[in-house]
């Protein structure tokens, strides 16, 4: 609610909060965390509008990779729910860049769509069902649907 009745106050908050991400995310990687994950499970729809991502989201979490990418550490995020409206958003927060990993969810994206439009820009994991992991009776089958992201999602080789 807060976005709406006192976006100033919000704003304060996630400024404050950035510089502790910062800090912690500093602090994994000088203990040997090989990567830092910023888990943003509740900026996706219906949690929040991509208008809101774009004034609340955005402009922090760039702030975070930047300063963990010009310290040399690796910065993904992590997303559930549905954030196919928003994925060029997600980029211009400098996550993700190619080699580095990220997730598209299940819900309104689908892995080979992302791919066609942000692998130069984004690389991604994830996106394999997993209610329907659990439905599933045989290895074969688990297998199959572990396997599909896989194959899509890898890089392709280089063309000349």
């Amino acid at each position: 609610m807060a976005f709406l009745t006192d976006p100033g106050k919000v704003h304060a908050i996630l400024d404050r909060l950035a510089d502790n991400v910062i800090a912690w995310g500093l602090a994994l990687a000088a203990r040997g965390a090989d990567a830092i994950d910023l888990s943003s499970a509740f900026v996706a729809a219906p949690f929040l509008s991509r208008r809101n991502y774009q004034e609340f989201v955005v402009p922090y979490e760039r702030r975070v990779n930047e300063a963990l990418k010009a310290a040399g550490h690796i910065v993904y995020t992590h997303s559930c729910g549905k954030i196919g409206d928003r994925l060029d958003l997600l980029a211009e927060t400098g996550t993700l860049r190619r080699g580095h990993a990220g997730s598209p969810p299940l819900g309104n994206c689908e892995i080979a769509d992302a791919k066609r439009e942000y692998g130069e820009r984004l690389f991604f994991k994830g996106n394999m069902n997993s209610v329907a992991l659990l439905q599933y009776r045989t290895r074969k089958e688990v297998l199959a649907e572990a396997m599909r992201p896989l194959r899509i999602g890898k890089p392709a080789p280089a063309t000349s």
